[in-house]
């Protein structure tokens, strides 16, 4: 059975201590305290230690220019709907991606409706001029200060965020498509959506309420039903196959017009989230070592980078000019960069299980003497943790590719 959460790690950890496991995540006791403790600085540690493939990400980054604006996600919260590409922030700091529409109360972290955010953290304004790759962020000025985020969906993107798609019934629409109809926005509800009209689907199905005859609701298989007769109570009209009861219309409720949603090319998706003032400590397009030194770029890392990943694994490159400073790095390189690295993952069943038993001895050994006092397991547990590593890189679970060219020993003598 694979690994599906930290506890499981922990426990893990116990195991090879020799000491009983967690049974629940708030167990009052020594063992979960320190393991609690353990684990993110842990985990971060080795992730940073190494360059797993499982944590390998890509990000297009732009130059920050003059007009370009900070990703500032708000606090997740309990009582807020998301839309697909909501972008908010957990408690610990972490950016999370509503993959959902209607995302109510499901907490960021343990909830598969949510995926881990690591894409760009700067937005620049969108320019007409200007072919974006998928992934990339740009907004755009609604009336009097007022801004949408926009996510590119697709590379090679000339179209303009914000223009509005006009519904046609020869068009099929995925999820979340959006389209002008009837003076509305309406948002795809589901995958394969051709030849439906945009419209206000019924309530859902009740158990509890009495319908008459001719009333319409959805029922849990995503259709519209319509009530055969009156008190029509506590009849499921998905299991009524025989349609004693209701008749299916054969009508999926396939469009939304609330919350409120922004006129879409269906090559972008608003992203829901805030933006704030960039502050640089640095001339833009110079670099932060002096103006002696040249014109240089500034980007800003992504979400959740932790280090530079071979940016060409399969072969050597020429050395590079990237200074990394705080959360910019500087360049010759005008960009875009489509730039590769690795990222701080905080789910579990997306790890590989090597790492998971690379962190688990890790997690052993840094809580060992706190938990055992035996020099002896100390050194076993040291053992098997290097035994795990090695087994990583045999099965190429860590990347080792080159980063930068090699050096012949005689040039550098004579340099």
């Amino acid at each position: 059975m694979p690994f599906l959460d930290s506890l499981d790690v922990a426990n893990k950890a116990l195991q090879h201590l020799g000491e009983p496991r967690i049974l629940s995540a708030d167990e009052d006791s020594k063992r979960n305290t320190e393991m609690s403790f353990a684990y993110d600085l842990s985990r971060v540690g080795e992730l940073r230690r190494n360059i797993w493939r499982f944590a390998i990400r890509r990000a297009v980054l732009r130059a920050i220019t003059s007009t370009t604006r900070l990703l500032a996600p708000q606090s997740w919260s309990a009582s807020t709907l998301y839309l697909p590409g909501s972008v908010v922030k957990d408690a610990n700091g972490k950016l999370w991606i509503s993959d959902v529409a209607e995302n109510l109360n499901n907490e960021p972290g343990t909830s598969d409706v949510w995926d881990q955010y690591f894409g760009p953290m700067t937005a620049d304004l969108h320019d007409a001029d200007t072919t974006y790759f998928a992934g990339e962020l740009v907004y755009t000025v609604v009336g009097t200060g007022g801004f949408v985020v926009w996510l590119s969906l697709e590379s090679s993107n000339e179209d303009v965020p914000g223009t509005a798609t006009a519904w046609a019934t020869t068009t099929t629409y995925g999820l979340n498509d959006v389209v002008s109809y009837g003076g509305y926005q309406w948002r795809s509800l589901i995958t394969l959506n051709a030849g439906t009209t945009p419209a206000v689907a019924p309530n859902d199905w009740s158990e509890v309420v009495t319908y008459s005859a001719a009333q319409t609701v959805t029922a849990s298989d995503g259709y519209i039903y319509s009530s055969v007769g009156g008190s029509n109570l506590d009849h499921d009209p998905a299991l009524d196959t025989a349609g004693t009861y209701w008749t299916n219309t054969g009508v999926p409720a396939a469009w939304a017009k609330t919350p409120e949603i922004y006129a879409s090319s269906p090559k972008w998706r608003a992203l829901y989230a805030n933006l704030k003032n960039i502050s640089v400590f640095w001339p833009l397009g110079n670099s932060a070592r002096g103006a002696q030194t040249g014109s240089t770029s500034v980007f800003r890392l992504p979400a959740g980078w932790l280090r530079e990943a071979p940016q060409d694994p399969k072969q050597s490159l020429p050395p590079s000019d990237r200074e990394y400073e705080g959360d910019y790095f500087t360049s010759a390189e005008a960009g875009p960069l489509v730039y590769r690295f690795a990222a701080d993952v905080t789910v579990v069943p997306k790890m590989d299980a090597l790492f998971c038993e690379g962190l688990a001895c890790r997690m052993a050994l840094d809580t060992s003497d706190a938990l055992t006092q035996q020099d002896s397991k100390f050194q076993r547990i040291g053992t098997l943790y290097k035994a795990f590593m090695h087994d990583a890189r045999a099965v190429n679970a860590i990347e080792k590719g080159p980063t930068e060219a090699s050096i012949d020993e005689y040039e550098l003598v004579r340099a």
